[in-house]
């Protein structure tokens, strides 16, 4: 199918105070529509709150225009996330890092291994007449919020129009923000990440320190000194005094 793609990658907030830029961008985009021509954009923003809200309003722009929301939108319904100032959209992902980064995180005492974006993908009308496409989620993951006491987490579930908290379960694999809901539930994964990974992200911690876990069965019982018997104990008594003998005699 011949049509137009757009790829803009930080631009959106570059052109946050140049409106008229931003004007003839959307009068461009706008033309495709009254032409009826297929056409796709590709944006990707800094998944910080302020310039990803600004991204999650031209999302709601673009859908008044009659584009349509093929990731990470369950739907084409108004952005529930808007109404309320705290929650922004932001996608999340695993990579494989470069051995120096690696590295330099050690170092640093940080983990990169996971990079966030706001990321949406527009298509226009005629794109998705004469393409179909793949079947969209039902809910996608888009927020962990930690629960007050700092152990644990929640899902914020979007589901299009509303937004719904879903408790995580204990040792599951932690589902990534834009992907679908159904990974929030328990199942095997690859990812191999769990509950408590996210306890130790979300917790407050210093520099040099992680949060303590709470002490397991294990942890207990391989703390406890390890009985020993008499031969054992003679033993030792016996390669201390060789010891001594051996060091008086080096004088």
């Amino acid at each position: 199918v011949a049509g137009s793609i757009y790829s803009l990658g930080y631009v959106w907030n570059e052109l946050k105070k140049n409106r008229a830029a931003q004007s003839k961008l959307m009068k461009i985009w706008h033309g495709h529509l009254e032409r009826k021509e297929p056409a796709l954009i590709f944006m990707i923003e800094p998944a910080t709150q302020d310039h990803c809200r600004v991204a999650m309003q031209w999302r709601d722009d673009m859908v008044d225009l009659g584009w349509t929301p093929l990731y990470p939108c369950p739907s084409a319904a108004p952005c529930p996330m808007l109404r309320r100032s705290r929650d922004w959209c932001y996608s999340e992902a695993s990579w494989r890092r470069p051995r120096p980064m690696t590295q330099l995180d050690r170092y640093l005492e940080l983990d990169r291994s996971q990079i966030s974006a706001t990321i949406f993908v527009m298509a226009s009308p005629d794109l998705i007449s004469r393409v179909q496409p793949s079947q969209k989620p039902a809910s996608i993951v888009v927020g962990r919020p930690s629960h007050t006491d700092d152990y644990g987490f929640d899902y914020l579930i979007c589901s299009g129009s509303e937004l719904e908290k879903r408790l995580a379960t204990r040792g599951a694999p932690i589902a990534l923000r834009g992907e679908s809901a159904l990974l929030a539930t328990p199942r095997s994964t690859a990812r191999g990440k769990t509950q408590q990974d996210a306890r130790d992200e979300t917790a407050p911690r210093s520099k040099a320190t992680r949060p303590n876990r709470p002490p397991t069965q294990g942890d207990r019982s391989s703390r406890r000194p390890q009985r020993t018997s008499d031969s054992d104990q003679s033993k030792k008594s016996t390669q201390r005094s060789k010891k001594v003998t051996r060091k008086r005699s080096a004088f």
